[in-house]
């Protein structure tokens, strides 16, 4: 499970586009480890993507920005769509009341893939317990 938040004072809000540019930046970080490479491309130059189930979008206004509408949750829903391939839906939904003048993105999604340095280091210390049990004589 990947949760994620990116905030932006008020004043850094001006349009639709940076309200949904809050929402790509705050899904390639990650609030619990290292972020996850969501699509890698091999040595051949095939990208290959990691399986994305059901991702949530949830988006915290200031009042301030009461006159922005919900626009740009549909736009931050097509830019993800068109990024990532999804196994599941996007929910999204937003609250707007006092938020210390600013502007929060979170982002909530399950994926079948680990975080970039988990997912190296895991394949080579497998690598090396298969190289020490081969070394090893049983009776």
């Amino acid at each position: 499970m990947v949760i994620s938040k990116d905030s932006k004072k008020v004043e850094e809000i001006n349009n639709v586009n940076d309200l949904k540019g809050l929402f790509t930046s705050a899904l390639a970080a990650n609030s619990l480890h290292d972020p996850i490479a969501l699509q890698e491309t091999d040595e051949n130059g095939v990208t290959q993507f990691a399986k994305v189930h059901h991702v949530g979008l949830l988006g915290v206004l200031d009042k301030k920005l009461e006159n922005m509408g919900s626009f740009f949750l549909d736009e931050a829903k097509n830019e993800l769509i068109e990024k990532l391939p999804l196994s599941g839906t996007v929910f999204s939904g937003y609250l707007q009341d006092k938020h210390d003048f600013r502007v929060s993105a979170y982002t909530f999604y399950k994926v079948e893939a680990l975080p970039q340095h988990l997912a190296k280091g895991l394949v080579k210390e497998y690598e090396e317990f298969v190289q020490k049990q081969k070394a090893v004589s049983y009776r």
